[in-house]
């Protein structure tokens, strides 16, 4: 098991990618998330505060007022394009006092809560060797600029973006027409689930079916 930690933001042609390195390891792990995650893992590591809370401030005020705490997020598992995570929550419980509770989450919602804990994120080896690439291989590191636009509320994220340009093309004929409504919204559903080697595959289905026309 390794820990981890926010590295940077990069941008790609499949939209934003979340940058994971362990501690004392050179390769890195990118993890493509939606523009919502992706901003609210950034307001945490910089320490910005919205002036109304987001899902994930929402999130932690809550588990803060239950008296409960994320004391670790466990990225255990990769198959088929999709990352899976473990998060370990403290909770006070009145009779057996302090214990900890394991759950399913997206590595994303685990990343951004994480980091409103100061928690330490893991990673299994076997998940290291499988994803991780020499930080050469990232396609465009994002720095200030990506992050600021990540910030800017006025911005519309990467999904919509990604269904309105979809959208734009008119097709007459009704059975293409029909079979490219079916894949794009197989391709959100691929988007809103982070499994991004599916939405790659549906992006070049859709892509050749109106390159015909």
């Amino acid at each position: 098991m390794l820990e981890v930690e926010v590295a940077n933001f990069s941008i790609s042609p499949m939209g934003y990618a979340l940058i994971l390195k362990p501690v004392h390891q050179r390769r890195v792990v990118p993890m493509f998330i939606g523009a919502a995650e992706m901003n609210a893992i950034a307001n945490a590591k910089d320490g910005v505060k919205p002036e109304r809370p987001l899902t994930h401030d929402l999130a932690s005020h809550l588990l803060k007022e239950a008296g409960a705490r994320v004391e670790k997020v466990f990225i255990h598992k990769y198959n088929d394009g999709i990352f899976y995570a473990r998060l370990f929550l403290e909770l006070n419980d009145a009779v057996q006092g302090m214990k900890i509770s394991e759950i399913d989450a997206r590595p994303s919602d685990g990343v951004a809560l994480a980091l409103r804990f100061s928690a330490p994120i893991f990673m299994a080896e076997h998940v290291y060797e499988l994803t991780s690439v020499e930080p050469e291989q990232m396609i465009e590191p994002a720095g200030e600029a990506v992050e600021e636009d990540l910030l800017d509320e006025e911005k519309e994220s990467l999904i919509n973006a990604l269904m309105e340009e979809l959208n734009e093309t008119v097709i007459e004929n009704a059975p293409f027409q029909s079979r490219l409504d079916v894949l794009k919204q197989k391709l959100g559903q691929a988007i809103q689930t982070e499994n991004y080697e599916e939405a790659a595959r549906l992006r070049d289905e859709i892509s050749n079916i109106e390159n015909e026309f």
